[in-house]
Parts: C-alpha cells; structure tokens; sequence
C-alpha cells in the first residue's frame, strides 16, 4: 500500500481474543513502524461485540458505520480487512458511496477465497495458503499414526502466506 502511494491505512478485525488476529495487529504495527509511522497514529477498528454472532461476516450497515469511522472521520486512504467477505462488502459499500477503489479507498483482504478475482476491482489478498497448512497437518498426523513421531511431542509448522496482488490495492 505504502509503494502505491497509500499513507493512512486502517486495520479492520473482528477481536483481540484470537491469536490470527493479534498477530495480524502486531504486523501492522510493526509495518507503520517501518514506514515511520508512529503506532500512536495507528488506525485499528475492533469490532469486538458489534460483528457478532458472526465475525467473519459484516452487513452493509456495518460496513457504513466502518466506513464512516475509519474512512470519514478517521481519514484512512486504505483497508485491511479481517476476511475477504468483510472486503467484498466494503468495496461495494464504498463504490455505494461514489467513492474509487483503489484510487480513494485501497482494500486488501486475508483468505484469498476463490470470489476474490471476480469482484470489481479483483480483490488483492492475503492466501494463508490453507492447502499447504491442510497437507501439513495430515502428514504430521499420519506421522503420528504409523509411530514416526512422539504423540507427546509439539510440533509446528510455519507456511508463508502469499500476497495476491490485483486490482483493489
């Protein structure tokens, strides 16, 4: 966002209770630092109660009242959404508006679900690479299973995800 001119994003997640989105947090701060912003100018809209029962999922009037806070008030040029749904919603919420994507307001998402690429503007997202994750996790277990690993013992794995770039950033 930073390479493309944006200069005032906003984080947008459900909670700070789930790890992912600490984590999520925890980059953006670290990323304004790089770009010699002050996390004290940071803009991160938790929606905490008002996303429920449902966090992965916002409706148009959420989306209004995000927009009205981070965009309007808060005078944010960009959006990191916490799902590629929140994004999908807020890209039309903001072309409801009169507003552009990118050229108003930028959004970049997380999940990189297949809808992503047939939105307009193509959503730029996150891909967590779940397919990796997926193979991952059942080779440990199969691991596991045939007595090649310690059932007792921890292990992780880490898989970098992939920025899919289009159009909406």
């Amino acid at each position: 966002l930073f390479e493309n001119g944006h200069k005032r994003p906003a984080l947008l997640i459900a909670d700070e209770v789930w790890r992912g989105t600490r984590q999520r947090k925890e980059g953006y701060l670290s990323e304004l630092e790089a770009a010699g912003i002050s996390s004290r100018d940071a803009l991160v809209w938790v929606g905490g109660d008002r996303v429920r029962p449902d966090p992965q999922m916002i409706d148009d009037a959420m989306a209004d009242a995000i927009l009205d806070e981070v965009v309007l008030a808060g005078k944010a040029d960009s959006l990191l959404c916490q799902t590629d749904y929140w994004a999908a919603v807020l890209v039309r919420r903001i072309k409801a508006r009169g507003l552009r994507v990118p050229e108003d307001v930028a959004v970049v998402s997380y999940d990189n679900f297949e809808f992503a690429e047939f939105l307009d503007p193509q959503l730029t997202t996150l891909d967590p690479q779940a397919s990796k994750i997926a193979k991952a996790a059942v080779n440990m277990l199969h691991d596991m299973i045939m007595g090649k690993a310690d059932k007792d013992l921890q292990q992780s794995i880490v898989v970098q995800p992939r920025l899919a770039v289009r159009k909406s950033s």
